[in-house]
């Protein structure tokens, strides 16, 4: 854990997956987002949890973009809503559980 910062801003650009062409015919909502573990994600299991705790009303689309990097992509302006004003629950922590959730959206 010593190696993680959440100080620390990047500076690299990130390449996103996205066909230009339909993204300007359609109104897209999107999310890059990453996990502050020094663990391994796994992925499938990531990809129903989070659609599970968002339960988005037109669906929730998921994809590794690599470097630690997930583009969440969402099909309506109500569902991005709720996965930026998600809240985590500090009660969790009084009740000594380490497995909590934290989403950050800057």
């Amino acid at each position: 854990m010593a190696s993680l910062n959440l100080e620390g801003g990047e500076e690299e650009g990130v390449l996103l997956p996205i066909d230009l062409e339909l993204q300007s015919s359609t109104h897209e909502y999107y999310l890059v987002g990453g996990f502050f573990t020094t663990s391994v994600v796994h992925f499938s299991a990531m990809k129903n949890t989070m659609a599970n705790l968002w339960h988005p009303l037109k669906g929730v689309q998921i994809s590794n973009i690599g470097a630690r990097r997930f583009l969440f992509r969402f099909f309506h302006e109500i569902d991005i809503d709720r996965a930026i004003f998600l809240e985590y629950d500090t009660k969790l922590i009084n009740r000594s559980l380490k497995n909590h959730l934290q989403i950050r959206v800057e």
